[in-house]
């Protein structure tokens, strides 16, 4: 299963599923490296990082902010 970090409480992260569904988990579960908005996926009961797709995400995000402020055209 996939997910995005949404954000870290205490010993927990908070994480939200591809379907939408806000789901609770342990921080040691994750990766260390692990930072809000990572994409995360579960393998072996841990979640890992992946680091294409987070990296992908957050440029197209940066684009995204750029356009609504003003700063861009499509």
């Amino acid at each position: 299963m996939r997910a995005v970090i949404d954000r870290f409480e205490g010993e927990n992260a908070v994480i939200e599923t591809y379907e939408g569904n806000h789901v609770i988990i342990p921080k040691k579960d994750i990766a260390p490296c692990a930072k809000e908005g990572d994409i995360i996926e579960n393998a072996d009961e841990k979640w890992y990082v992946l680091e294409k797709e987070s990296a992908i995400k957050r440029k197209d995000m940066a684009k995204r902010l750029k356009r609504l402020i003003g700063g861009e055209e499509e």
